[in-house]
C-alpha cells in the first residue's frame, strides 16, 4: 500500500480544518473536516474549479436550506424534498461533483435553523472554512512541488554550465 500524494494533502487539510475551527470558535470541527475532504483535489486546477462551483452550489444550497427552514421547519420530510429540490438544480446547472458537500450543508443549515438563522450561518461559514482549508492546502503543496523541481533544475543548469561554456569556448 502507497500514500499518495492526495492523502497526505487530504490529511492536511483535515488538520488545518479542524485548527481552523478552533481556532475560529466553531462549536465542532466536524462539518468543516467534512467540507475538506469533499473539496481536496489532486491539481490547483481542479481545486479552483472545484471550489468555484462549490462555493455557488453551497450559497444556493444554504439559501434554500434557510428558506424552506423558516417555512417549512426542520422535519425529516422538510430536509428530504430540499435534497431532492437542490440535487435537480445542481443537475440542472451541470455541477454533479458538488452535491454532496452542498447536501451536507443543507443538512447543517436545517438542522441549526431550529435553534436560530445566525447559528445555520456559522454551520456555513464551517462549510467555508473546510473549503478555504483544502484549498489552502492544495496551493501550498504545488507551490512546495514547484519550488522543489525550479531548484533541481537549477542545481542541474549550474553544475552543467561549466560543461557547456568549455565545450562552447573549446578552441579547434
Amino acid at each position: 500500500m502507497t500514500i499518495g500524494a492526495r492523502v497526505l494533502k487530504t490529511g492536511m487539510a483535515v488538520a488545518l480544518a479542524i485548527y481552523l475551527s478552533g481556532l475560529i470558535g466553531f462549536p465542532s470541527p466536524i462539518i468543516a473536516a467534512v467540507a475538506a475532504i469533499f473539496t481536496i483535489q489532486p491539481s490547483v486546477y481542479r481545486s479552483w474549479q472545484q471550489i468555484a462551483e462549490q462555493f455557488q452550489a453551497n450559497i444556493v444550497g444554504a439559501g434554500i436550506a434557510l428558506a424552506a427552514g423558516l417555512m417549512f421547519g426542520h422535519t425529516p420530510i422538510a430536509v428530504g424534498l430540499v435534497c431532492i429540490v437542490v440535487i435537480t438544480l445542481s443537475i440542472r446547472f451541470k455541477m454533479e461533483s458538488v452535491i454532496g458537500l452542498t447536501l451536507v450543508t443543507v443538512v447543517a443549515v436545517m438542522e441549526a435553523n431550529s435553534q436560530s438563522w445566525s447559528f445555520a450561518v456559522e454551520r456555513f461559514l464551517m462549510v467555508l472554512t473546510g473549503m478555504g482549508a483544502a484549498f489552502a492546502v492544495n496551493i501550498l503543496i504545488f507551490l512546495r512541488v514547484r519550488a522543489n523541481s525550479l531548484c533541481s533544475r537549477c542545481i542541474r543548469l549550474t553544475t552543467s554550465f561549466p560543461c557547456c561554456c568549455e565545450r562552447l569556448f573549446r578552441t579547434r
